[in-house]
Order: C-alpha cells, then structure tokens, then sequence
C-alpha cells in the first residue's frame, strides 16, 4: 500500500498566517534590521573617522569598496549551500561573522586594518540575504509572497535609518567606536536567539527525505490539529528541476533573465551603495550642518523602508516588472534632484524620494526574485544574482572616492549616480517582456 501524500506547498499556501509563522517572519525582520545597520555604519562614522585620524575621507575608499566585496563573495557562495545544505544554520553562522568583525572595527587604528574588519563582515553581510530571502518566502502563502517578504525587508532601510539615529546622537557623545560596539554586540545576540528559535525551512525540508521527522515538527506548530501519519510522504506543487545550484540558473529561457536580474542589482546597489557610503560627505561638502549631514541617511532610508513595504504590496496586485521599472524611473529623476537642490526644502524631499524608489526597490527585488525562482534554485537565483550584482556596491563607493578627489560639481555627481538608477528601469523591464522557463 502506498504511503499517504501531504502537499507542503497547498498546505502553507491556502492556510492564514499561524502565530509560529509570523515568529519566523519577526525573527528575520530583526536580521535584516540588524544587516541594514551595520551596512550604515561605515558610512555614518566617516567624517568623524577623518578628523579622530586626521586623514582626508578619500583615503577610507579601501575601507568602504572592501565590505561590499566581501558582501560579493558571501552571497555568491553562501546562496547556493543553501538549496543544498538548508537555509537555517547559514543563516545564524552568516550573522554571527558580521556581528563579530564589526564588534572587531571597533578596535581598528588604520584604513588598512579597518578595510580588513569590513571584507570580512562584508562575507557574513552577504551570506545573509539569500538565504533570509528564501527562508521568509518558503514560510508565507505565494498570494502573498511580493507583500510579507518586502515587510521582512523594510528591516535594511529601516535599520539603516536607526543607525542615522544612533549615530548622530552616539558619535558626537562617545566617539566613533560606538557605533561600531552597537553594531557588533547586537547580531551575536540575535544568532544566538536564531540558533534556538528559528526553524528550518519547510519547503527546503520537503525536499529532502532525512528532514521527513523534522517537517511533521514544524507542521505540528503551525497547525497543531493535523495529524500527519509517521510515513507520510511530503510533495511540493512545483516541476521538479532536473538541475539544482547554480547550473540551474542557466539554459534556455533561464540565462538571458538571470543575466538580466543581475544586472538590475548592479545598478541598484551601485547607487545605494555610492548613497550610503558618501551622502554625509556631500551634504556636508554643500554647506549643510553636520547634524544635517548625518541626518540625511535617515531621510534617505525613512523613504527606503516605506518604499519596501510599498512597493512589496504593489508587486503582489500589479506584478513585478512594471512595478519595479516604475520605481527605478522615478528614483532616477529624484536623485538627479538631489544633486541640484541647494536648500533643505528641495533636499529633504529630494532625498527621501530617492530612498523610496532606490533604496525600496533595492529590498523589493529581493520579494521579486523569490517569486520568478521555483524552491529548488531560489536561493542559488537570489544568492547569484544578488552576488555578483553586489559588484555594483564595490563599483559605487570608489566612484564617489574618484568624484570627491577630483572636485566634481555636486550636480555633476547626482546626475552620474542617476545613470545607473535609469539602466535598471530598463533591464526589469526587459526581464518581464522575454520568455522566461524557470518552472520546466
């Protein structure tokens, strides 16, 4: 006799939020909370970091391009284990890393020894995303994936947006360090809770016969009133994918998207990246008080994080490549505004608008590449894609080091950081007009 069925998939998709799945989803909501912060930091503690050594700012431009290289590495290489290994325990060793050498930042005395700290929490930096990202959307119904993993997200801007708070507010008290203390002390604390309190995914699970005990677990508490036979076979409503990994990003109807996808986050995290890293500067370079300057990064991710939640809830009522073009069209002609505001009352909206649809969208494409990859190669798609486009996040912060020593027209800057911004309008777009087979 056959051994009885349980579609995971129908199981989580047709069923309300049970309280054990919005556990899941608050608890990778502090992560990413905790990622955006300490991605700020560098950023934030700059200008003051200049002065205490009494270096020029384009001397740090080893130091801000080496976290986004590490960021590179970690997701490129950290997102595939995941579809292989289980999305769980990366997901408490990634944090734990960026924790520890950011606690280690604190206690660095050169641009050298600080570039070093930053690569290597660069690598847990971008260990978490992929694998964040496919474990909050295999834990939510796909009716309404787009909505509940962008609010998992609105976590970075957020969280970047409280590291402008603290900053302003520590920096000037305390020194730069503290931030840097903030910033370490916090992950290891929530990889500890992460260890004990996060599950596995369910989806990963019902893939793989050895993880059969530990899905009858997780079933037990999202719903404890099914119960399940101890041999039952679990099933996932999606096509088998002949290839897994990274080999199954690529093929016919799979290489020009996933080329495409990258790209996107090319551009995007170029100017996120070139935002984060050098708003303070060239807002103070205008004219703007420090407080001003520091407070601008809060501005900027205030809009990041209502972009997110915004945009995530658009993606699920009007698809995914138009909503995406859209943001990144008007984020491009914001940031250009940026560059020609000379007073606050031009900045303030200028800046915020840019976070919404630059620096929401940044987080949104993480909901949108969980939609358009099937379970089996979600998070080699996210962790690959998002991966080699974090190149854009190396590429960004040393342009603004090029722009700041040669003395660039601020309006000359912002309308360059803008170019990006407009390309990936174009490559979402096209993303959503060519054939796409990822589910054969």
């Amino acid at each position: 006799m056959p051994s009885p069925s349980f579609d995971v998939s129908r199981f989580i998709d047709e069923r309300p939020l049970s309280g054990h799945q919005v556990r899941v989803l608050v608890t990778c909501f502090v992560i990413m909370l905790l990622d955006g912060f300490d991605m700020q930091i560098i950023g934030l503690a700059l200008p003051a970091l200049a002065q205490d050594w009494g270096l020029s700012p384009k001397a740090f431009g080893i130091a801000l391009t080496a976290g986004p290289v590490g960021m590179v590495i970690g997701a490129a290489a950290l997102g595939p284990l995941a579809d292989r290994y289980g999305r769980k325990w990366l997901v408490v060793a990634a944090v734990a890393v960026f924790g520890f050498f950011t606690l280690l930042a604190a206690y660095t005395r050169s641009p050298e020894s600080l570039a070093v700290m930053r690569f290597l929490m660069g690598l847990g930096l971008g260990g978490v995303i992929p694998n964040v990202v496919a474990l909050s959307a295999e834990f939510v119904p796909e009716r309404y994936r787009g909505t509940f993993s962008a609010l998992t997200f609105t976590g970075v801007p957020l969280g970047a947006l409280a590291s402008g708070l603290v900053g302003a507010w520590l920096i000037p008290l305390l020194g730069w360090q503290s931030v840097f203390l903030v910033g370490g002390l916090a992950p290891l604390a929530i990889a500890c809770w992460a260890a004990y309190a996060l599950p596995e995914s369910i989806r990963f699970l019902a893939t793989r016969r050895a993880g059969r005990k530990k899905v009858l677990s997780v079933i037990g508490k999202i719903a404890p009133e099914i119960q399940l036979a101890a041999d039952v076979e679990f099933t996932l409503r999606e096509t088998p994918q002949s290839k897994t990994g990274v080999a199954g990003l690529f093929g016919p109807g799979r290489t020009l998207p996933t080329v495409l996808l990258t790209l996107v986050f090319v551009s995007n995290t170029f100017g996120v990246y070139f935002f984060m890293s050098w708003l303070p500067v060239l807002m103070k370079q205008t004219g703007m008080s420090m407080t001003f300057a520091l407070l601008s990064t809060v501005l900027l991710n205030g809009g990041g994080a209502l972009g997110t939640a915004t945009l995530g809830h658009l993606l699920d009522r009007f698809g995914v490549f138009k909503v995406m073009a859209i943001s990144y069209f008007i984020g491009g002609l914001a940031i250009i505004a940026v560059g020609w505001g000379s007073s606050p009352g031009i900045l303030i909206p200028a800046i915020f608008v840019s976070g919404t649809c630059m620096m929401g969208a940044q987080c949104a494409m993480y909901a949108a590449v969980a939609i358009v990859y099937p379970t089996a190669i979600r998070a080699a798609g996210v962790g690959t894609t998002m991966g080699w486009g974090r190149l854009g996040s190396m590429i960004g912060p040393a342009v603004g080091t090029v722009f700041v020593a040669l003395n660039w027209p601020i309006t000359a800057i912002f309308l360059t950081a803008s170019v990006p911004i407009f390309a990936a309008s174009s490559f979402i777009y096209l993303v959503g007009r060519i054939p796409r087979a990822f589910d054969s």
